[in-house]
């Protein structure tokens, strides 16, 4: 049986789960269109080589970013399977 202390321990974890998850799916379903509509206009708003460059180096960022945040997830779930099996 779980002592009070982990049943608290253990609710907070599942509160922060359910923000990450919600956190995760904010970022999943968020609409890139003006963002496209801006570079495929036909007098696009980004004129200058700094604005595509500065552009093109944040989308690379948030790649890396997401693919971190991928391989931080799969660590966690091998973790917590790891512990609940030993």
């Amino acid at each position: 049986m779980m002592a009070e202390k982990e049943v608290t321990q253990a609710k907070q974890l599942e509160v922060r789960v359910t923000e990450l998850q919600t956190n995760l799916k904010s970022l999943a379903d968020s609409d890139n269109s003006t963002l496209l509509n801006i570079i495929h206009r036909p007098r696009p708003g980004i004129t200058t080589p700094a604005e595509w460059q500065f552009l093109g180096g944040m989308v690379e960022n948030l790649i890396q970013q997401t693919n971190a945040m991928r391989d931080a997830r799969q660590s966690l779930e091998r973790a917590a399977q790891a512990i609940s099996q030993g």
